[in-house]
């Protein structure tokens, strides 16, 4: 897939606290290149009318944790880590206690 470019900083940076970035696209295709058109991916969220379609474009993005129409934290038990400038370590889970 080509990178598109992203004009919005809030598209193409980590911000950190309720923030949603809604924008429009044509393709899924176009919407995952938008996506994973960032240094960072700690999670995402997709929403859609359709759940076969937000769950086949659910394995699509590069982020830690991707939530279909759901934003939520964590299990304690689970190892967590992002993509890219986000996946630094891993946090939770038997494998934090290794590094």
């Amino acid at each position: 897939m080509a990178r598109k470019a992203i004009s919005s900083s809030q598209q193409s940076s980590q911000t950190f606290g309720p923030v949603g970035v809604i924008f429009k696209f044509k393709t899924e295709e176009e919407v995952i290149v938008a996506a994973n058109n960032t240094t960072y991916g700690l999670a995402c969220n997709i929403f859609s009318q359709s759940i076969s379609r937000a769950m086949s474009v659910a394995h699509s993005p590069e982020a830690g944790s991707p939530w279909v129409k759901y934003a939520k934290t964590v299990h304690k038990a689970i190892p967590f880590s992002g993509y890219k400038q986000s996946g630094i370590g891993h946090e939770l889970g038997e494998y934090a206690l290794d590094t």
